[in-house]
């Protein structure tokens, strides 16, 4: 007998937070993931604060890659309908458009502010964009 993964909720608020929360739990994971490839790669070279610079840039890389792989397995693996590509298009353009924006609306002072918002956004455009509708 074939699984038809969780059932989508009729509520479309319901269904975005878990759209999003699912895809920011991936990629949380698979930024993790990088970070620590990134850190053991560097491992043993004095180039000083080169790794903490590796470690930083995967992060920033990984976190959305992670995010368009959450909305590909919300598709497959919870059987929701929306579309992936869109989902992962906004991904990375959440991230680029947080970047753009961060000097601005300065959430460059604070490092804490500016990853919150970098997290939140990159979720919410891969959500809005897997839920996209013509």
């Amino acid at each position: 007998m074939k699984s038809r993964g969780i059932p989508e909720p009729t509520n479309k608020v319901l269904r975005f937070g878990g759209v999003a929360l699912s895809a920011a739990l991936v990629g949380a994971g698979i930024a993790a993931l990088a970070a620590l490839i990134a850190a053991q790669a560097m491992k043993g070279r004095s180039t000083g604060i080169g790794d903490l610079v590796a470690v930083v840039v995967s992060l920033l890389i990984g976190y959305p890659v992670g995010v368009g792989i959450g909305t590909i397995l919300v598709k497959k693996l919870l059987r929701w309908s929306g579309s992936v590509a869109f989902g992962v298009v906004a991904a990375f353009l959440g991230a680029g458009l947080t970047m753009i924006a961060a000097e601005p609306l300065h959430l460059n002072v604070n490092t804490n502010v500016l990853m919150s918002v970098y997290f939140g956004a990159v979720a919410v455009c891969a959500a809005a964009g897997f839920l996209y509708r013509r």
